[in-house]
């Protein structure tokens, strides 16, 4: 390997790596090529899976590397299940799906107003070729929201999105 392809796998490796949560699971073998590859957005992505799934609501997705492709993570909840969906990253197509039984799980829904693929089509609009690599409903302190981490070339970005008016509430850089 090449000392600038060293570099470049090093830089991308950092910007994509884990946060201090562990909230990211792109795995860092991802590489320059394989992200320019990268050809659905997150918001696509989740508007797949809610039609993949019909009644049920994406409530997180996370952008990971399988052995041949990167795909999306898309979890969603419907009125007495959860479902998981992978949704390939270059060409939007349905991977798998997976559902299994879980009582009251739309609960978590209630006072949710805003889309996680308008969070992360709201998020990405603040950092010029942002991607959204992972969108997470969250309770903090009482309020419903998403984090949504955006990765640029430059940085990696967490955002929080207000789940009911869809309001970006604060944008900071990982470190």
């Amino acid at each position: 390997m090449s000392t600038r392809n060293r570099i470049t796998t090093t830089i991308l490796a950092t910007l994509l790596g884990v946060s201090a949560l562990g909230s990211v699971a792109l795995a860092s073998s991802l590489d320059a090529s394989q992200l320019q590859a990268i050809r659905v957005s997150a918001e696509q992505a989740l508007v797949t899976a809610e039609l993949q799934v019909q009644g049920s609501k994406a409530v997180e997705l996370e952008l990971e590397q399988g052995q041949q492709q990167a795909y999306y993570e898309v979890k969603l909840l419907g009125p007495d299940s959860k479902h998981e969906v992978k949704i390939d990253a270059v060409d939007g197509a349905v991977l798998s799906t997976r559902d299994k039984q879980a009582r009251g799980a739309a609960d978590k829904l209630q006072g949710v107003k805003v889309t996680a693929a308008q969070a992360a089509s709201n998020a990405e609009k603040l950092y010029a070729g942002g991607k959204a690599v992972k969108v997470d409903l969250e309770r903090e302190k009482g309020q419903l929201l998403y984090e949504v981490d955006v990765v640029t070339p430059q940085q990696k970005y967490e955002v929080l999105v207000d789940a009911a008016s869809g309001q970006v509430l604060s944008a900071e850089k990982n470190r």
